[in-house]
């Protein structure tokens, strides 16, 4: 099945029209005709917004051999499981207190190792702490797009 026919069936079984599938991602009628017959092909951006209004991977509507439905509901299962467990604000604390304490451990041993060793993995874990922080505020603030 292309991508043209998925997206026709999808839209058909979601209840949208051309007409309203084309205003909700602001795009001409004609242009959505023209995903469907396979003469065009939405751009990056329509992809991310058809998979999400159809409930379905991009792997799914641009992989011509995937076929089944059930396939397209496991994967975003799994999806959703994982969005689900990231956004828990107990996953950021826990990652968070096991890279703090981790460090605070090698600030102890800091006084029976090597100075360089040490400041090296007490510098790696405040990045890592650091980068944790920033990647679960953009997550939650939904400025990264989970595929």
């Amino acid at each position: 099945m292309t991508t043209g026919e998925k997206i026709a069936k999808l839209r058909k079984e979601k209840g949208y029209t051309q007409e309203s599938l084309a205003d909700l991602l602001h795009v001409s009628r004609q242009s959505v005709s023209k995903w469907e017959q396979d003469l065009s092909f939405p751009e990056t951006d329509n992809l991310i917004l058809l998979s999400k209004l159809f409930g379905c991977s991009i792997d799914y509507l641009l992989n011509p051999n995937l076929e089944d439905e059930s396939i397209k509901k496991e994967e975003l299962k799994e999806d959703n499981e994982l969005e689900k467990m990231i956004k828990d604000p107990q996953f950021f604390t826990t990652v968070w207190t096991l890279g703090y304490f981790i460090l605070m451990a090698i600030a102890f041993t800091m006084t029976y190792a090597s100075t360089k060793l040490v400041m090296s993995l007490c510098l790696a874990m405040f990045i890592f702490i650091l980068m944790s922080m920033i990647f679960y505020s953009l997550h939650l603030n939904n400025l990264i797009i989970t595929l």
